[in-house]
């Protein structure tokens, strides 16, 4: 009964997404950001892409083609389907909450207000202990391709996660760091794809390659519309993570756009600059996951080592939020502790994702994805109410 909710709840959180982006694009295209930011569009995207995604962006794919069958997944292409699930359509998302924290936010200061900045801090912390607990489950399943066998037992790899929490809380404490280690994620990233090409030319596998992305992307845009509303229930899964991303991201991104970028601009870096990448990476696991004899160990390092960046990336960023949240909740004489405090936060809700009871978790994504669509909806009521109020004002001064 619970779920059914909760995918109701989904699909109608959706279709207000889409007509609150439609009607800034129609309304809003041409206002100009103004802020005080001397980013390029260039080091705004590094940062975007690599605070919007983790650790799953490297390891998920390989994991996932070979699931993407049958009338469930419409018999689309898998890469058609992963492209769906992560990329043009997602960023959506961080576009619309990037725009609140833009021009919305300084003007009804809701953030401001004690309630808020505990929740936010709150769901923050939750949704990327989630991430972590992730890397946790695939760290399981690649040890066995990259080591031949098991290693690390789960305690010992939750150990290590806590440890990634520990250096991600490290380098959260400057903004110059974080501008290096997102622009240095992208640029092993792009090395990785290399390689990954490098494997697939060697053996003479271009021509399929290409074959690949066209009918990847052909048949991604051909069924976009598929991908707007939950396909299904590891769809809906994906949706829920990314509502719960979307408030953080949205705030981190809005603190590095660009000075003097339209809205339409801004909408069309958000939407392409980080999908295009996504296109071949998706498309060169593909090769693999048909040809898997041709998957050479140098790749799974590569990908293994790249995406534990990219965690660490994520986990700064969020943490260089969650401190000054917690710094204006406390006191000044103890607010000198927020980093730890959020460091020990993000432990103990990693805790709840990963330990287990039979085959139930203490925590799920659902439930913080809920929970912000929930906000979304409030949000949407307060705007409506202003803008209801002020007309009001207007009519009775005429």
């Amino acid at each position: 009964m619970l779920d059914n909710v909760f995918k109701f709840n989904m699909y109608f959180a959706c279709i207000v997404v889409w007509l609150l982006i439609s009607l800034l694009l129609v309304t809003k295209r041409k206002n100009k950001t103004a802020t005080s930011i001397n980013n390029n569009v260039i080091v705004f995207s590094c940062l975007l892409f690599t605070s919007g995604l983790d650790i799953g962006l490297l390891l998920f794919p390989l994991t996932e083609f070979p699931s993407y069958k049958g009338i469930e997944y419409r018999n689309l292409n898998p890469v058609s389907i992963e492209l769906g699930f992560w990329g043009f359509s997602v960023w959506g998302f961080y576009f619309l909450s990037t725009y609140y924290f833009i021009f919305i936010e300084p003007k009804i200061k809701l953030f401001d207000i004690k309630a808020v900045k505990i929740f936010f801090t709150g769901l923050t912390i939750l949704t990327c202990a989630f991430s972590v607990n992730l890397f946790v489950d695939f760290f399981i399943y690649y040890q066995v391709k990259i080591f031949g066998g098991t290693v690390f037992t789960r305690d010992g790899i939750i150990i290590l996660s806590v440890i990634v929490i520990a250096i991600g809380y490290a380098l959260s404490k400057s903004n110059t760091i974080l501008k290096l280690i997102s622009t240095s994620s992208v640029f092993l990233f792009i090395i990785t794809v290399l390689l990954g090409y490098v494997g697939i030319f060697q053996n003479n596998g271009s021509h399929e390659l290409l074959n690949i992305i066209n009918t990847g992307v052909w048949g991604y845009l051909k069924n976009f519309n598929q991908f707007l509303l939950p396909m299904n229930n590891y769809h809906l899964f994906y949706l829920f993570w990314w509502f719960s991303w979307a408030l953080m991201v949205g705030k981190f991104t809005a603190q590095f756009t660009p000075n003097n970028l339209s809205v339409g601009k801004l909408f069309l870096v958000m939407i392409f600059l980080p999908s295009l990448p996504l296109i071949f990476w998706f498309s060169i696991l593909y090769f693999y996951s048909i040809n898997p004899n041709l998957l050479q160990p140098y790749l799974l390092y590569t990908m293994f080592g790249v995406g534990i960046l990219f965690l660490i990336n994520s986990l700064s960023a969020i943490f260089n939020i969650v401190n000054d949240m917690i710094k204006s909740l406390l006191s000044y004489k103890i607010n000198k502790s927020s980093g730890l405090l959020s460091c020990l936060l993000m432990i103990l809700s990693f805790t709840g994702y990963s330990v287990k009871s039979g085959n139930m978790t203490f925590l799920k994504i659902d439930y913080i994805g809920t929970i912000v669509t929930l906000f979304l909806y409030f949000v949407v009521i307060l705007m409506v109410r202003n803008y209801i109020y002020s007309k009001q004002s207007c009519d009775r001064l005429q």
